[in-house]
């Protein structure tokens, strides 16, 4: 016989969703697709007990595979075109074909959401 193996799901506390969004990277003069999913902004504890936030986006999949994980820090700048985000920054997990910073592309649905997420992203990279 058999047992059923029990799953265990936690949801994370920390986490707050932002938006559902697409992300690009810039590859020889254009941008290329790296996934759909959810963006997170999570805090985390920095040097002497400063508190920083990190940029998680997680794909739209049943594996939820982490597309960036970045350090926000004050020296990032986002530029918002329409319904997209630019910044730059070194992705993690490493891109192939790519070794240091790149320019990284979010795009939302509408202008607005754009604009709000250039808001707190800029709040909570200082």
């Amino acid at each position: 016989m058999q047992r059923k193996q029990k799953v265990d799901l936690r949801k994370t506390k920390h986490f707050r969703s932002i938006h559902r969004c697409k992300l690009f990277y810039k590859k020889d003069k254009e941008f290329k697709d790296k996934g759909l999913g959810m963006l997170h902004l999570k805090s985390v504890d920095g040097e002497a007990g400063k508190k920083k936030t990190q940029l998680v986006m997680r794909a739209e999949t049943n594996l939820g595979n982490i597309l960036l994980n970045v350090l926000l820090n004050d020296k990032m700048m986002f530029n918002q075109t329409k319904n997209n985000v630019q910044f730059v920054c070194v992705p993690n997990p490493e891109i192939k074909g790519i070794s240091g910073p790149t320019s990284m592309l979010i795009k939302v649905k509408e202008a607005a959401m754009a604009a709000e997420l250039v808001k707190k992203l800029d709040e909570h990279s200082k």
